[in-house]
C-alpha cells in the first residue's frame, strides 16, 4: 500500500473516530448492534478469452470493462455447462445503496435522503470453487477476494472486497442503476471514502476493549445457487457473508467494531446456539468465528435489466445490471473510549510518517 493510502487510512481513523457520534451528516451509528438495509445491483464478469459462444453476452464496450464479458443468464443448463453457467474465476461486481441504518433495539437512526445524504458503495468478489449436489445442481459457491478488480476501483492487493463511500451536502450525485455500468459505479463511489471490508484478519487496532484474535477472524462469502443458471427459481437464492475492516478513510465514523456471531450461518463459522458476542474462539469445543460485518442476502433477477427484458442497454428506464439483492448487514459499534484509543493510534501513525518524510 502506498504512503498516500496509508496517510488516508490513519487520518481517517484519527479524524473520523474522534468525531464518531457527533457528525450531523453521513452515516450515523448507534452504540451496539446496527442493521444496515441496502439495495444491490450486480453482474458476473468472465475473461473474454474464457468465454464460449452462448455462455457470455456479446461484447458491449459501454458496460464491459476491457477484457471481460458479462456471463449470460441462461435460465437453463448450457450445453457446455451441464451443471450451470458459472465457473471458478468468474467475478461478481456491483454497486449498492444503503437505505437506512437502524439500531437493533430502538429503530432507525439514519436514513437515505435523496440529493442530500447518501451512503453507497462498490464490490468485487471472485468465484473460488463450486461444489455440486448428488443430482448435479450447484450446491455451494465459495467466493473470495478477486485477483483483479475489472473496473479498477478497489485495492484488491490490500484485501478489499466491499468499499463504502459517504456523500452529503450540496452537489450530491444521486445513486443510479440505469446508466452505463461505469456511470453507475462513478455515482456510487464519488463521495468521501469511508472504509473497505474483506476476508483477512481485522485491521490491527491496539488499545481496544475487545481485540479480535487475528487467528480466528477469517471471513467468508458463499451462496447456494448458480445465479446465472437459475433465474426462474428464487427458492434457494441465499448467500452468507462475514467480513472484517481492512482499510479506513477520512469519512469513517463507526468507532471500534466488535466481532459478532451470525446466528443464521452455520456452515463455516456461525451458530444459532451461541450468543451474539463473547464466543469468538476457534477451539474444537467451540469453533465459532466472529466477524465485524455479517449478513445474509437473497439473490434475484433485476426486474429492470435490459438483458432480461430483451432491450438494448441504452433503453431509457432499463438497467445494465442483470442481478439484484437486498436484506440487512450487521455491525456492532463500540462506544468511546475505544474510539479515543484509535484516535491516539492515528496521531502516532501520522507523526511517524511525518518523521520519515523529514528524514527523506
Amino acid at each position: 500500500m502506498n504512503s498516500k493510502r496509508i496517510k488516508q487510512n490513519l487520518l481517517g481513523v484519527a479524524i473520523g473516530l474522534s468525531l464518531s457520534g457527533f457528525a450531523s451528516a453521513g452515516p450515523q451509528w448507534s452504540d451496539g448492534l446496527n442493521n444496515i438495509e441496502f439495495n444491490n445491483f450486480e453482474n458476473i464478469y468472465r475473461l473474454a478469452d474464457d468465454c464460449i459462444t452462448g455462455a457470455c453476452l456479446a461484447s458491449d464496450p459501454t458496460n464491459d470493462p476491457a477484457g471481460y464479458l458479462r456471463v449470460a443468464p441462461t435460465g437453463g443448463a448450457h450445453p457446455s455447462y451441464p451443471n450451470g453457467n458459472l465457473q471458478a474465476g468468474d467475478i461478481f461486481t456491483g454497486i449498492f445503496q444503503v437505505r437506512s441504518i437502524e439500531d437493533a433495539l430502538s429503530g432507525a437512526n439514519w436514513a437515505f435522503i435523496p440529493g442530500s445524504d447518501e451512503f453507497t458503495g462498490y464490490f468485487a468478489q471472485q468465484v473460488q470453487s463450486i461444489t455440486f449436489s448428488e443430482s448435479g445442481d450447484v450446491d455451494h459457491v465459495q467466493l473470495g477476494v478477486s485477483t483483479v478488480d475489472p473496473f479498477g476501483v478497489l485495492d484488491v492487493a490490500a484485501g478489499e472486497m466491499f468499499g463504502f463511500w459517504s456523500d452529503d451536502g450540496a452537489g450530491v450525485t444521486d445513486f443510479s442503476s440505469g446508466g452505463s455500468t461505469a456511470t453507475d459505479i462513478a455515482n456510487a463511489t464519488d463521495g468521501e471514502f469511508w472504509a473497505a471490508f474483506g476476508l483477512s484478519a481485522a485491521l490491527a487496532i491496539s488499545g481496544s476493549d475487545d481485540p479480535l484474535d487475528p487467528s480466528v477472524t477469517d471471513g467468508y462469502i458463499y451462496s447456494h445457487v448458480d445465479l446465472a443458471n437459475d433465474l426462474e427459481n428464487f427458492g434457494d437464492q441465499t448467500g452468507f457473508g462475514g467480513m472484517n475492516l481492512v482499510t479506513v478513510g477520512g469519512a469513517y465514523n463507526a468507532s471500534f467494531l466488535r466481532g459478532i456471531n451470525d446466528f443464521s450461518e452455520n456452515e463455516q463459522s456461525g451458530s444459532a446456539t451461541s450468543p451474539l458476542l463473547g464466543t469468538c474462539t476457534a477451539t474444537s469445543a467451540d469453533p465459532i468465528l466472529c466477524n465485524q460485518l455479517v449478513g445474509n442476502f437473497q439473490l434475484e433477477a433485476n426486474q429492470a435489466s435490459s438483458v432480461l427484458l430483451g432491450l438494448a442497454d441504452n433503453t431509457p428506464g432499463s438497467s445494465p445490471w442483470i442481478f439484484a439483492s437486498q436484506d440487512p448487514l450487521q455491525l456492532y459499534s463500540v462506544p468511546e473510549p475505544a474510539g479515543l484509543a484509535l484516535f491516539g493510534l492515528g496521531l502516532i501513525g501520522m507523526a511517524g510518517l511525518r518523521r520519515r518524510k523529514l528524514k527523506a
